[in-house]
This record gives structure tokens, sequence and C-alpha cells, in this order.
């Protein structure tokens, strides 16, 4: 998402972050399991949500940096689940073309994924 920015506001069975209108990309990583039809609440579903300055080409931020980012993991599931800031661990980005390479690594997590500008960065 082009020229936004990214809010943290709690919700009740919905991602605590927001997208606003603002001047950054905002990227947005969403995982779905697949229900289980034999098992009752098993839905689960996490996202992580960044935001990154506007003009870059580049980045890489890594522990205390990721907080310029915004850096938010968040789960949502039927029990303890909910939502964090991520302050360890490394995201890193290039961008080629209309397409971002990105790499987040936290806790157990590493996710690489490619971004196209009009649909997901």
């Amino acid at each position: 998402h082009q020229n936004v920015k990214l809010k943290i506001k709690p919700a009740d069975w919905a991602f605590d972050a927001r997208i606003a209108a603002g001047k950054k990309p905002v990227f947005v990583y969403v995982f779905e399991k697949s229900e289980n039809p034999s098992r009752h609440d098993d839905e689960y579903k996490e996202a992580i949500f960044f935001q990154v300055p506007a003009g870059l080409t580049a980045f890489n931020y890594t522990d205390g940096e990721l907080a310029k980012t915004k850096l938010y993991f968040e789960s949502i599931c039927f029990g303890t689940c909910g939502g964090r800031y991520i302050t360890k661990g490394t995201l890193r980005g290039r961008k080629q073309g209309n397409h971002w390479l990105i790499t987040i690594q936290f806790d157990d997590k590493k996710i690489e994924r490619v971004y196209t500008e009009d649909k997901g960065a």
C-alpha cells in the first residue's frame, strides 16, 4: 500500500493494525490456517505489518532499529492470542522494478515474500 501509514489500535476479533492516510509504504503479510471441519474453534490467522520511509529502494533493520518500522505481529485465534511489536530480529527489503523482495525473521519465523507495488506494498 503506497502513501499511507500504519496505526495500531486494539480490536476484538480483528487485527489491531489499520492502514490510514499518510505518506509511507505499508507492507502486510497474512497467513490463515485452513479450518478443520472436524474440530471446533481451530481457526487461526496471523499477520505482520510494517512501514518504511517513502522513496527507499532498499532497507535493512535489526533489533532496536525495528521500532522505526512499527513491525507488528498479531495472531487471531480462540484462546491466548494477541499482538506485539517485534524488537528482536531482522527486516530486509530490496526493490526490483515495481516489486519488493522482503525477508522478515524473528522468533522461530522466517518469511520471504515478493510484493508488487500496486497490490501489496
